[in-house]
């Protein structure tokens, strides 16, 4: 009978390591290759990978104890934001492919050339929404450029602070440094949120 349980309990462990192992494929995030995305979204990227592994190695060289098992949960949230940093880059590519698919110089000249004949108001009227529909990608990707300056400059700071708090020992100062991270995370998917919104608006052509 011994014999039967303790056959049960190594199968019903082997189940469990085999479930296990399907929920972590499920749930595994994509991998982020910085070389699949155009400049400046490539460097973008590869900035946040090397903050994470800057703060990776604080958690590592923290000395046991409360402080470093706090660091280890904020550690999940920079690789959160380094997650939404790689979407964003990924979606500001797409609207930068898309911008350059609409060719603006040479959509801004065809409109020039329909406008000296008078003929051709209507197909003038339709290179005229295509131009406008171009420049507005075009201005969102800027934006996001610029917000994606200051995320990242944030998030780095963050790994800055991680370090001097680490050698604290007091980890309630931690408690700043979470709610900052936070925010990032927070901020970054606010913007990859706008920016898939602008390829949905735009008809597809960022997607």
């Amino acid at each position: 009978m011994w014999i039967a349980l303790a056959v049960v309990a190594i199968v019903l462990g082997l189940v469990a390591i085999v479930v296990m192992r399907r929920a972590r494929r499920r749930l595994r995030l994509p991998d982020v290759d910085p070389f699949t995305v155009t400049e400046p979204w490539r460097t973008y990227v590869q900035h946040a990978l090397s903050a994470q592994r800057r703060y990776d190695e604080v958690v590592r060289t923290a000395r046991g104890g409360p402080v470093r098992d706090r660091l280890t949960e904020i550690g999940a949230r920079v690789g959160a934001a380094v997650q939404e940093c790689w979407q964003v880059a990924r979606a500001g590519h797409a609207l930068d492919q898309g911008v350059r698919a609409l060719d603006l110089g040479r959509t801004a000249a065809r409109v020039e050339r329909a406008r000296d004949d008078t003929q051709l108001a209507d197909r003038e009227a339709a290179l005229q929404a295509q131009l406008a529909s171009g420049e507005r990608l075009r201005t969102v990707a800027t934006d996001a450029r610029r917000r994606l300056d200051v995320l990242e400059a944030r998030l780095e700071e963050a790994v800055a602070r991680a370090v001097e708090l680490s050698l604290s020992g007091d980890v309630s100062q931690l408690a700043g440094l979470g709610a900052d991270v936070d925010g990032v995370v927070i901020d970054m998917e606010a913007l990859r949120q706008g920016l898939e919104e602008a390829g949905r608006a735009s008809g597809g052509r960022a997607s």
